[in-house]
């Protein structure tokens, strides 16, 4: 079974983005790194609306980042408008090489994204990179069970959720992708985010399951950290 590194980065969402963090992550040697939904929000926020002018700012900060870091980057999610309809979707960026090679949209909007006017996706996330096959999930899309059925008809083993927890959050997320994993033979590999979300605290929950079991979640006392994290996946 071959083994990859990932590198988790469960980013603070309060601190922006800076060129102290972009130098940490660079300096990582992993094969794929993969960030928080919303990754670009700060303590400047306070609608999702207002991120619709960041989406440029954020792409140049991931390709500046892949300019050094020359590995496939999950680029978390931002607000992306679609130019040939112009509607607006909570997207992520798949990155390598320089330059963003596709898109992953949202399928499975809450209702508070809903009301700000994101259009749901419509297709699964399936990419092959550097010679590794893999999917991608935002947020809730890992709630909808026949998601994880579609990837699993595809053969997919490998499953890269971006995503955000806030702290008054009580769904088992570890159970629901334990039972996947064992049922499906799927790996999952969760990167959440801290700090807060338009006002709303975070809680990180940053995770790695696996057939086998949790291999490796955020310990308590750092849910509330910004932490670059590598792993080895086995897939």
């Amino acid at each position: 079974m071959p083994l990859i590194k990932v590198t988790i980065f469960q980013k603070n969402l309060t601190e922006g983005l800076n060129i102290n963090v972009m130098k940490k992550l660079v300096s990582t040697k992993s094969d794929i790194m993969i960030l928080p939904e919303y990754f670009n929000v700060d303590s400047n926020i306070k609608s999702i609306q207002e991120l619709q002018d960041r989406e440029k700012s954020a792409l140049d900060w991931l390709l500046k980042l892949n300019h050094s870091y020359k590995r496939i980057i999950i680029g978390g999610s931002i607000i992306h408008k679609e130019e040939n309809n112009n509607k607006l979707y909570n997207a992520c960026p798949i990155i390598f090489n320089g330059e963003v090679i596709d898109w992953y949209y949202k399928r499975n909007l809450t209702s508070s994204e809903e009301k700000k006017f994101l259009t749901p996706g419509s297709e699964a996330g399936i990419y092959i990179l550097n010679n590794i096959r893999f999917a991608v999930l935002i947020g809730e899309d890992y709630l909808e069970k026949s998601y994880i059925e579609e990837l699993k008809d595809q053969n997919i083993k490998l499953i890269f959720i971006v995503s955000k927890t806030f702290i008054d959050d009580k769904t088992n997320t570890e159970e629901i992708l334990l039972n996947y994993a064992k049922k499906n033979q799927q790996v999952f590999v969760k990167c959440d985010a801290v700090g807060t979300l338009i006002d709303k605290k975070l809680k990180g929950k940053s995770l790695y399951v696996s057939p086998n079991g949790i291999s490796w979640h955020i310990p308590p006392q750092e849910e509330e950290k910004q932490i670059i994290k590598d792993i080895m996946v086995q897939i």
